[in-house]
């Protein structure tokens, strides 16, 4: 998938996870601005989308600038903190929806690496559930999520190195000889997002935690809410991109 059905997919998943987020944060008695994050998400896929354009500086400075101006206006029924959390909202979302829309992007290889990229975060998310709860004994951050363990965190390491190796492999069928895409570069993305995409994870369980609730939202039955389901996924996007950017193309 690509082009605008895939820029609509992003869009709808990143909006639903942002207002979420914003929920979250009423929750622990702040109330954001929700326009701010909005649109600070909108602004970020408008300019993953339009790629050479430019528009991120500009238009964070014009968001800053009119949100500002309508927090002082409000003062003291609206505190500086709950602008600075709308805005850090936004920016969650909106950079790691940023990422997803320009990994895909990506001259040639784009398709490939996207479908290296999240297939392996969700592989990560699945071995270390599953391992974690099978031969799971060190808690990996018990202040924060009581479910993930040492073990866990280990195995999904090893699991998707190899399920990024299969990947590459697999794609470098499909993606042509010139390709950068390969079993070594697959399997090394694969194993960068199991090490450091769980601190997504890790992030939204905090604002969770703060805000005394299991789930981000209801909106997957049986899966809690958007935000949920993209946490790690955010966070891959950006590893993936900043790893592809800096060391393979």
């Amino acid at each position: 998938m690509g082009g605008l059905p895939y820029l609509a997919l992003v869009a709808v998943c990143a909006i639903a996870a942002e207002t979420e987020f914003v929920a979250l944060l009423d929750r622990r008695g702040l109330r954001p601005i929700h326009l701010s994050g909005i649109a600070v998400v909108g602004l970020c896929l408008a300019d993953g989308w339009l790629g050479g354009r430019n528009l991120l500086a500009p238009g964070l400075g014009v968001i800053l600038v009119t949100s500002v101006a309508w927090q002082v206006l409000c003062y003291p029924r609206s505190r500086s903190s709950e602008w600075a959390s709308a805005i850090g909202s936004g920016l969650y979302v909106g950079i790691g929806a940023w990422h997803l829309i320009r990994l895909r992007a990506l001259p040639g290889d784009g398709l490939w690496w996207s479908l290296i990229a999240i297939p392996a975060t969700l592989a990560a998310d699945a071995a270390a559930y599953v391992i974690g709860s099978s031969w799971g004994r060190h808690k990996l951050a018990p202040r924060l999520s009581s479910g993930k363990t040492w073990e866990g965190y280990v195995g999904a390491i090893l699991v998707n190195s190899t399920v990024g190796a299969g990947l590459g492999a697999l794609w470098t069928l499909y993606a042509g000889p010139v390709s950068d895409v390969t079993w070594r570069t697959g399997s090394l993305m694969a194993t960068i997002i199991a090490v450091l995409a769980p601190l997504g994870d890790l992030a939204i369980s905090m604002v969770k935690r703060e805000a005394d609730v299991e789930d981000s939202g209801r909106l997957l039955p049986g899966h809690g809410g958007m935000l949920d389901r993209l946490d790690t996924v955010l966070f891959a996007a950006v590893i993936a991109h900043t790893y592809l950017l800096c060391f393979v193309i």
